[in-house]
Formats: C-alpha cells, sequence, structure tokens
C-alpha cells in the first residue's frame, strides 16, 4: 500500500530536519557546547535562520533551545556566561559597575521565552551566536490549536535542523512541524490567490479559477514567521531562505499540492511547476482571507502586548556592540 500524503510530508521532515549534514562543524561543536553547559537542563537544541549551516562568518548563529526546567537553565547560564573581570579591562569596568550583580537581579530573564547572546573567541576570531530559549511545553502549546501566535508556529515551518533532541519529543516534533506545513501552504495560496483578486481583477474573471505564481504562495508561506516578529525583515529575506533548502521545500510543497488537488482546492489542470489555479470562488478566497488576516492581526497585537518574542538580554548589548567593532578593526 502507497503511504498517505500525510505519512509522506511527516517522512520528508524526519528526511530533512533531522539531517546532521545541513550544518558544518562549527554549528555542531556550539551545539555540543550548549548541552556541556546546560547539561540536565535541555530537551532539544535547534539552530534557524539565514545562518543555520554555519558558513556566514559576519552574522550571528541562532538557536533555539527547548527546557522543562527554565528556572535550573537560568540559574546554569548565570554561572556560565558571567564575565571573568580578569580577561579584560573592559570586563573588569563592567564587573566593577555591577554588570554581573544586574544579571542577578534582572527577575524578568527569568521568564520565557527569552533570547541570550554569546560570544566563542576574541577579536577578530569571535564566534557570535544568540539562543531563543522556550520551555518545552509552551512549544508544545504555540504548535497546537491553541497557539497564541504565529511566532513559533512559522519558525518551524522554515527548515529548522534538529541538533539533539529526547527521544519522547521526536515523534511529536515531526507531527507537529508537518502540521504547520501544511497548514502554512494551505494559508499561503489563499492569501496568494486574494492577492491575484485585488491587483488583477479582469484577469481573474477570465478564467475558471484564480491562476497564481507559485513563488507568491512560496513568498507567503516563507513570511508567516514573520507576521508576529518585531523587526523589519529584507524583503528578499524569503528568497535566501528559500535557496538553503530547496530540495526540502519542493519536496514539501509537492505533496501540499497533491493534498490540495485532492480536497479539489487546486485544479489538476493548470497545475504546472510555475503556477496553478485554485478553484475556489473568488468571494470564498476574499472571506477566507479576511478571517486569516483577522486571526493573524489579533494574534500580532496580542503578540506585542505580551513581548513575547525578541526579548533582548538588554544588558548583553554593550558585549555585543564591542565585539562588532573589534572584528571590524581587525583586533
Amino acid at each position: 500500500m502507497n503511504p498517505t500524503e500525510t505519512d509522506r510530508l511527516a517522512e520528508k521532515v524526519r528526511e530533512f530536519y533531522f539531517d546532521s549534514k545541513s550544518t558544518n562543524l562549527l554549528v555542531r561543536e556550539l551545539a555540543n557546547g550548549l548541552r556541556d553547559k546546560f547539561k540536565g537542563c535541555l530537551d532539544a537544541v535547534l539552530v534557524y535562520g539565514s545562518n543555520s549551516a554555519g558558513n556566514k562568518s559576519d552574522s550571528l548563529i541562532d538557536f533555539i533551545l527547548l527546557t522543562s526546567d527554565y528556572n535550573r537553565f537560568f540559574k546554569r547560564f548565570l554561572e556560565h556566561f558571567r564575565l571573568n573581570p580578569s580577561e579584560s579591562l573592559r570586563n573588569l569596568v563592567y564587573v566593577a559597575a555591577g554588570y554581573n550583580k544586574l544579571c542577578y537581579h534582572l527577575r524578568c530573564f527569568e521568564k520565557e521565552p527569552n533570547i541570550y547572546m554569546a560570544y566563542e573567541g576574541k577579536g577578530k576570531d569571535s564566534i557570535g551566536y544568540k539562543f531563543n530559549v522556550v520551555k518545552t511545553e509552551t512549544w508544545q502549546k504555540e504548535m497546537g490549536d491553541d497557539r497564541e501566535d504565529w511566532y513559533w508556529f512559522g519558525r518551524f515551518m522554515k527548515i529548522t535542523p534538529v541538533l539533539s533532541m529526547n527521544d519522547n519529543l521526536r515523534e511529536p516534533f515531526v507531527q507537529a512541524v508537518a502540521g504547520a506545513i501544511r497548514t502554512g501552504f494551505e494559508i499561503a495560496t489563499i492569501l496568494a490567490a486574494n492577492e491575484k483578486i485585488e491587483v488583477d481583477p479582469e484577469e481573474v474573471s477570465k478564467h475558471d479559477s484564480v491562476v497564481v505564481r507559485n513563488e507568491d504562495i512560496m513568498r507567503y508561506y516563507m513570511n508567516l514567521s514573520y507576521i508576529c516578529d518585531r523587526r523589519v525583515e529584507p524583503d528578499d529575506k524569503w528568497k535566501k531562505l528559500l535557496e538553503q533548502n530547496t530540495e526540502a521545500y519542493a519536496a514539501f510543497f509537492a505533496i501540499c499540492l497533491n493534498e490540495s488537488r485532492e480536497k479539489g482546492i487546486v485544479s489538476p489542470s493548470i497545475a504546472s511547476t510555475d503556477r496553478m489555479g485554485i478553484l475556489l470562488d473568488p468571494k470564498e478566497i476574499r472571506k477566507r482571507a479576511a478571517q486569516i488576516y483577522n486571526v493573524l492581526f489579533a494574534q500580532k497585537a496580542s503578540f506585542a502586548s505580551h513581548n513575547r518574542s525578541n526579548v533582548w538580554t538588554n544588558v548583553f548589548w554593550p558585549e555585543y556592540c564591542f565585539a562588532k567593532i573589534s572584528k571590524w578593526l581587525g583586533r
């Protein structure tokens, strides 16, 4: 019996998200260092973003750490990442000014999710990385139907290599990510079709379906995680992320496209390598798009009010700035 599309999608998630070859030695060594520093605290270590392969020397490497004991994690963080005044005059000045003590008293940073920044090495040879830490139960909730925003859901729709993960989380992770990919494709299809209706209504009226470019669907798909992100990303960033894993996204796209054909959403006769026909009535497309935007914008407002993303540990920004300047000066 041939595997169902659901089984095939889960199989592809296992193949591309658990591929150890998708990251270089540097990323794996940093991940091993995080596991050692937070031994007994971590359920999973993943890497994400435009430098997930670790090939860009001038860009931070972004990790996601899942933990079941955030308080224990935070205490361990203070042990390993406090400044050593004997290493440099700068560190001595920071410590004398109360830098380390300030870290201990910033109780707001005990609350997850949070983002921490660190550097390995010195001067121009230093490697910058940051790790986004969230409770495992929070991540599981945000990947389900009760999510409060689209940050995590949208984030894991894009390839997020798994560097380590507890065995009991692996299959729930696969199923959650497969569900996110499927939902993201369906939403992106509706939003791309809605854009076509708004931009070119005369062209739409000539066909029995709303013909959209596959590229436009992928643009909406790749940008979904930025809906709730407070940073403004470059317009072409989604293309760069897509180019990192073209084989994986092509596989996901093909499976989701077949599912849409079976549901009668996509026309088999118009589906091609660069465009597809959406069989839903334009009024139905606009209705669904309005519902999607209402949900996304409501979640964006909730997201902003709860300050749920990019909660930077601000006391580490001086270190970041000095490290950048030192690297630029070639020290």
